[in-house]
């Protein structure tokens, strides 16, 4: 299932008309690039307020729109300033941060494969960013061909691609969908959590890009896990009942093998009963099962469980090819 969501930047669309409108999530600046665009920062405030409200905040970091053409040290930096504003503005610890790649992206090397050869200076600067987050924070926004690089080179796990530079081409590509929008058919990679899918929407009077979620978690702060489901318990009737704890008991004695009936609650004589009985250490008198000691055993007695596993795979085996 898919979900909606904006990104904008010194426009302030507010909470209660994003959530009024369908929208889920906001992907938000993190940097204001300048003091002429100082209100397009999220801020802590603004971001407590979207919260509160139920829009997820997606964290993105763009200082310049060619940043990412300055190489290592130039990531190094802005991962490092991402972190911290990330951080203040109450960012969860682990949660991802998409660098942009705000530009046409070029081949830079049209006679190679090697897509961070293709990649160029944009491939040191995601190495910088890598040496500071590690691969589980890192992720990329951008046209196509920077997206699909970046993943193909193992830079990024994390993409928000746009439909900007990403005109369709000829022909199959993996990893990657054709998706039309307003007439006109776009490539985006698979790998991609996030689709930045049209420009200059309006909220509340303040522009916007409106953006598509199509993974459950998409870098969001607020994203939560699902718990696995509890497996189904399988019940036995009273006969399989008797006969998994005369089995059981048997174990627990020291031998796979048992005399004795499959009726629930009937008396059971192990073999190791028996060896008794015939050394004379004992009176010939038939046991019941001790569910208490069984107990004691399965909490603590490593060969029992194998042992038991191994009765119970093989009777069922038994009754399958019988």
């Amino acid at each position: 299932m898919t979900r909606l969501g904006v990104d904008y930047s010194t426009s302030r669309p507010g909470a209660t008309a994003l959530k009024a409108a369908g929208y889920t999530f906001a992907c938000r600046y993190l940097a204001a690039g300048s003091k002429k665009n100082a209100k397009k920062a999220l801020t802590k405030t603004e971001a407590d307020g979207l919260r509160a409200a139920g829009i997820d905040v997606v964290s993105n970091w763009e200082i310049v729109e060619a940043a990412a053409l300055k190489g290592r040290a130039q990531g190094v930096a802005d991962a490092k300033a991402a972190v911290a504003k990330h951080n203040a503005c109450g960012g969860p610890p682990g949660r991802p941060i998409y660098f942009s790649v705000d530009f046409d992206i070029p081949d830079f090397a049209p006679a190679s494969k090697d897509p961070r050869a293709k990649l160029g200076a944009v491939a040191p600067y995601f190495d910088g960013i890598l040496s500071v987050l590690g691969p589980a924070r890192t992720g990329a926004y951008g046209g196509y061909w920077a997206i699909s690089r970046l993943f193909d080179a193992k830079l990024i796990r994390w993409g928000w691609q746009a439909y900007a530079w990403s005109s369709a081409g000829s022909g199959p590509r993996p990893n990657t969908v054709t998706v039309k929008l307003r007439g006109k058919s776009y490539w985006f990679d698979t790998r991609a959590q996030l689709r930045q899918i049209q420009n200059g929407i309006a909220v509340n009077g303040a522009d916007c890009d409106k953006d598509e979620a199509v993974a459950a978690d998409f870098g969001q702060w607020g994203f939560v896990p699902k718990k696995e489901e509890e497996p189904e318990v399988a019940f036995m009737d009273d006969e399989n009942a008797a006969k998994l704890a005369w089995r059981i008991d048997a174990l627990f004695s020291g031998s796979e093998t048992i005399r004795g009936g499959a009726e629930k609650g009937q008396p059971v004589v192990t073999v190791r009963l028996l060896n008794q009985i015939k050394a004379g250490q004992t009176t010939p008198t038939p046991v019941q099962v001790d569910a208490a000691s069984v107990a004691g055993a399965l909490a603590g007695n490593e060969d029992f469980l194998r042992a038991l596993a191994r009765a119970v795979n093989d009777d069922a085996a038994e009754r399958l090819s019988g």
